[in-house]
């Protein structure tokens, strides 16, 4: 089923989903009316902010995934990204979409490149997913133009490895890999 009706890619939301691995950036400036646009265009849109710090952050995420009712604690483990990505799930609404904005991401940057560029690349990840689910999910960072974020590798895409394959193509025909 397709999510998009056309790829216009003057729409934020196609680029997040089909160039971006389901991550965009804004200025602050625009924050306003791209949340407008968002809302009109039927997606929800959770909040993060981590301009308080990682730990805040972590907070914050541990309620927006209901940390909670999946684990039976409310606070994530905010160097722990294997938890995260165990319990990064959110109800995305078949129609629409969800957006997970993220505030004050330049200050986590600052406190932990490798725990926010692994936040992010589960984000992405987890976008992929709903993609080919049907659904619309993507992360949008508000972002200062000048933002040391700009430009960071998140997810290194590589060929990958198979295993031996031995199936069946057709009944009696064997596969060889």
């Amino acid at each position: 089923m397709a999510i998009f009706e056309n790829l216009d890619y003057r729409r934020l939301d196609v680029m997040a989903l089909t160039e971006t691995g389901g991550l965009a950036t804004i200025n602050p400036e625009a924050q306003e009316s791209c949340i407008q646009w968002l809302v009109a265009n039927r997606y929800e849109v959770v909040t993060v902010d981590g301009s308080e710090g990682l730990a805040s952050l972590a907070a914050q995420l541990g309620e927006a995934l209901d940390w909670k009712s999946q684990f039976g604690y409310s606070v994530i483990d905010e160097v722990n990204l294997d938890a995260l990505n165990d319990g990064f799930e959110f109800d995305v609404p078949v129609e629409g979409g969800l957006v997970l904005q993220f505030l004050g991401a330049e200050k986590v940057w600052s406190e932990d490149q490798k725990w926010c560029t692994g936040m992010l690349s589960i984000a992405s990840a987890y976008s992929r997913a709903q993609l080919a689910l049907g659904r619309r999910f993507f992360t949008l960072l508000v972002l200062s133009p000048d933002s040391q974020l700009h430009g960071a590798a998140v997810d290194t895409v590589i060929v990958p490895l198979w295993f031996q394959f031995e199936g069946t193509y057709e009944q009696g025909s064997a596969i060889q890999g």
